[in-house]
């Protein structure tokens, strides 16, 4: 009978029949047909493997981020900054008319960000007063401990620039290399200005808590220096939209008990 015919999906094992009847033209199938059928059945079989592996990837991938994320929390306490700073990164992203998959690595570096953290003594962190010189030179190392430690994943290689290079200003002024103007991935630079916002209006043992007007004047006075001045653009629109103020008050006011004011 030639009005029909099946060829299996083959990997380790039979995974499925892919199986054609009732040509349009109502002829028989013959040999090259069969030899077309079998091509398309590699392929597919082909194809189901690169879907299984890249969902194993993935699920492997989201197991390390969130195994990281609570060590950091274990290490640092409880990251009062991570909800807000998220937010406004990933609707900075949408605004900037970044792809999909560049929103889903900028959300993945902001839960990785102080990596580094974690090689570094536990004095530094408990420090109430201002660190000292040598200390200060350690918290500036966590950008390149951040990067190596996450480096030899290689499913997290996207988010390793972004976490490098957040520190790095406009002007070349920065560190860790230095880098200038769009240089710099987009990804750091939005990272770099929302996370210096997030820094001002946090209390400090060492400084007072700036006030967001305050916060955003001094972003203002830094934009072409320290920061991309598109980005401040940016950053400005989003932060004076009224559902993202109010979780910047009401995140401010549970993690400091006071309320970060607007005046």
């Amino acid at each position: 009978d030639k009005t029909s015919i099946a060829v299996p999906f083959i990997e380790d094992d039979i995974v499925g029949v892919i199986a054609l009847w009732q040509k349009i033209d109502s002829q028989p199938f013959t040999k090259i047909d069969l030899e077309i059928l079998k091509s398309l059945s590699e392929q597919a079989v082909v194809a189901i493997k690169n879907a299984r592996l890249f969902e194993e990837t993935e699920q492997l991938t989201l197991g390390t981020i969130k195994t990281i994320s609570h060590l950091l929390e274990d290490y640092l306490g409880e990251r009062h900054q991570l909800p807000i700073l998220r937010e406004i990164v990933i609707e900075m992203g949408k605004e900037l008319q970044l792809s999909g998959k560049e929103l889903m690595h900028l959300d993945r570096a902001i839960l990785l960000l102080d990596t580094g953290a974690l090689a570094l003594p536990d004095k530094v962190w408990q420090k109430k007063e201002r660190l000292t010189k040598k200390e200060y030179q350690l918290v500036k190392g966590i950008p390149a401990k951040s990067a190596n430690l996450l480096r030899s994943i290689s499913s997290l290689q996207p988010v390793v620039p972004i976490i490098l290079h957040h520190r790095e200003c406009f002007d070349g002024s920065g560190y860790p290399e230095g880098l200038k103007g769009e240089q710099i991935p987009i990804g750091a630079r939005i990272v770099s200005v929302v996370n210096s916002f997030l820094a001002m209006i946090s209390k400090r043992p060492y400084r007072e808590q700036m006030t967001v007007k305050v916060a955003l004047a001094e972003i203002d006075k830094n934009s072409g220096t320290q920061f991309d001045p598109k980005i401040v653009e940016c950053f400005v629109k989003v932060v004076h939209r009224k559902a993202v103020m109010d979780k910047i008050k009401h995140a401010y006011k549970a993690a400091n008990g006071v309320k970060a004011s607007v005046k």
